[in-house]
């Protein structure tokens, strides 16, 4: 501007001396302080719009979350429903985010969120604008053990931390027996996992909607299980593990969360008192494989386990292969 200003005076002739060249100057400083005083005006205009426009929508945004449609507040539908959620702390943020992005775009909509194990991770979902529980309000009033394994967990990443992991594991599952006591059902998934399509026509939705017609009695369980073998034949087999990565549990009408939450319960259970290297998984694999004793606590060592019934899971599961 300084540079334009002082060629277009010397054209126009308005520099002949050093008298009209001061004045000229002088004028020039006084636009250029004029120009930074707008300047300044307008931020200072723009900052307070997009505070009232950030206060307006914060406002819309809780006004709409006021009424609550039940236990969880307004962001989830009321029991009996279907949810679909992650879980995490604040230090799986990057996974949790790309869950949460993928969720969103799923259609039909679903009923998603994230278990919130730490109340920086549940602000943060606050921040996004994204729906989230958080695991400390849910589970208020539980076991001393509840409390020990939130402090347990800190904010960071937990998963080298076999002492904390397992920690997390518990509280993942002790959750899920809460939420299913609350009358929902629960499809829950790892964090480093994503939704690319709508899997309630295969596991059965309380929002309704027509099943899938190759979902066979899948809608009746009370608990799903993944592997890693996809491989349908392998199932079952010694070499393969259930995976606690994505499972779902079904809370029965009744009410109490039926054999689903007893499932969860024990599961959160086994999982706090598995031995040094196990965690979840572990103890979710022993469930399924009942190699446990009910209400007996004192094994929790390969040597002193029941034997593996290996059974199939689907046990009436048929493949075909080809030519033949």
């Amino acid at each position: 501007l300084r540079v334009a200003t002082r060629k277009c005076c010397e054209q126009e002739g308005w520099m002949p001396g050093s008298r009209s060249r001061s004045l000229s100057l002088a004028l020039l400083l006084s636009l250029l302080l004029a120009l930074a005083a707008l300047h300044a005006a307008v931020r200072a205009l723009r900052s307070r719009s997009s505070t009232a426009t950030a206060t307006t929508a914060f406002t819309v945004r809780e006004e709409r979350a006021a009424p609550a449609a039940g236990p969880l507040g307004g962001r989830f539908p009321a029991p009996p429903a279907s949810l679909t959620l992650t879980f995490g702390t604040v230090g799986l943020k990057d996974f949790v985010s790309n869950w949460l992005w993928h969720a969103a775009r799923v259609r039909p909509r679903l009923s998603y969120g994230v278990i919130a194990l730490d109340d920086e991770l549940r602000r943060l979902c606050d921040v996004w604008g994204e729906p989230a529980i958080s695991a400390r309000r849910l589970l208020a009033g539980g076991p001393a053990s509840v409390d020990a394994a939130f402090a347990a967990l800190g904010g960071g990443y937990v998963r080298d931390e076999r002492g904390k992991f397992k920690q997390l594991g518990y509280l993942k599952a002790l959750a899920t027996a809460r939420l299913l006591e609350l009358g929902f059902d629960v499809l829950l998934s790892d964090a480093d996992a994503v939704w690319l399509g709508d899997p309630w026509p295969w596991i059965g939705s309380r929002a309704g909607g027509q099943p899938s017609a190759d979902a066979g009695d899948l809608p009746l369980a009370d608990v799903l299980a993944s592997n890693d073998m996809p491989d349908l034949r392998r199932d079952g087999q010694p070499d393969s593990v259930y995976n606690s990565g994505v499972a779902f549990f079904r809370a029965s009408p009744g009410g109490r969360g039926g054999r689903a939450r007893r499932f969860a319960l024990e599961w959160a259970n086994r999982t706090l008192a598995t031995g040094v290297i196990g965690n979840d998984q572990t103890e979710f694999n022993r469930l399924l494989r009942n190699r446990y004793i009910d209400g007996d606590y004192s094994c929790n060592r390969p040597e002193c386990l029941a034997r593996d019934p290996g059974m199939y899971v689907p046990y009436s599961a048929e493949w075909v292969c080809d030519g033949g």
